[in-house]
């Protein structure tokens, strides 16, 4: 058997065989902004986790991670 998946919209019914969840996925977060774009294309979250699988610390992986995005959103 296989679980449910978490539901960012808590209004969505957990069921929904309509398709609905699909058509309105892309509207829930809002539109992408260039921040956005540059976290994704510079993979910060993945190096986040590579670094952690690597060795590094989970905490000090969590604060590298975090001061990219402070370069990035400020």
């Amino acid at each position: 058997m296989i679980a449910a998946m978490p539901i960012i919209c808590p209004e969505a019914p957990v069921n929904d065989t309509t398709g609905e969840l699909d058509r309105d996925a892309s509207t829930i977060a809002g539109p992408s902004r260039r921040p956005a774009a540059e976290a994704i294309s510079k993979y910060i979250l993945v190096d986040m986790y590579a670094k952690a699988v690597q060795g590094m610390a989970p905490v000090d992986a969590v604060k590298w991670a975090h001061g990219e995005m402070v370069k990035i959103y400020t």
